[in-house]
């Protein structure tokens, strides 16, 4: 039975960790990458020591096909967990 607590502590880790990644994806504003292949993620924030910042990131197209392989993988392994 601890082997299975295990195991679920885990999915649930995995899945808290898909689930930030998938915000942050969701959430961001996204324009136009260095070629067709990527995608550029911008990202503003606005604090009091550091003022507004905007920071950009290129995404590739395979990065965002692997995260949705990530996603169907560990709905999956929650789906068929057995307690």
């Amino acid at each position: 039975q601890g082997e299975k607590l295990e195991e679920l502590k885990r999915l649930l880790n995995l899945a808290s960790n898909i689930e930030n990644k998938r915000n942050q994806i969701t959430h961001s504003v996204w324009g136009a990458g260095k070629d067709i292949n990527h995608i550029t993620r911008i990202k503003t924030t606005a604090k009091g020591s550091k003022g507004l910042q905007h920071k950009f990131e290129e995404v590739s197209i395979s990065d965002l096909k692997e995260f949705s392989t990530e996603i169907k993988q560990v709905a999956e392994s929650i789906q068929n967990f057995n307690a």
